[in-house]
């Protein structure tokens, strides 16, 4: 009996402490907050290794390393990789002026 009284008691104890901390309730509507960009809807950067960049980019390791040194091509440091930018790769084949025959 003492233990069913006991039970009883500390329940309402701990609903009227649960009242006391609750704020009360609200009905106003929630004020619009505007849309913040995602970090999920940024365009992912296509990083590839030193070697896996001078196959995409048909160039050698020493002309790879030559243009991130002038910065034509961007490159990253992960962990002790060097990780390469294959857009930039791409923007530094867009920017070659194309090849003519000379005239003979």
């Amino acid at each position: 009996m003492k233990r069913k009284k006991k039970e009883k008691r500390a329940r309402e104890k701990m609903e009227a402490q649960a009242d006391s901390v609750l704020p009360p309730q609200v009905d106003a509507p929630l004020p619009k907050v505007e849309k913040l960009p995602r970090f999920a809807e940024a365009k992912p950067r296509r990083l590839a290794r030193v070697k896996e960049a001078c196959a995409y980019g048909k160039i050698s390791r020493t002309h790879l390393y030559r243009r991130l040194r002038d910065q034509t091509i961007k490159g990253y440091k992960l962990g002790s990789r060097t990780m390469i930018d294959l857009d930039s790769i791409d923007s530094m084949n867009e920017s070659l002026r194309p090849w003519t025959p000379r005239d003979g």
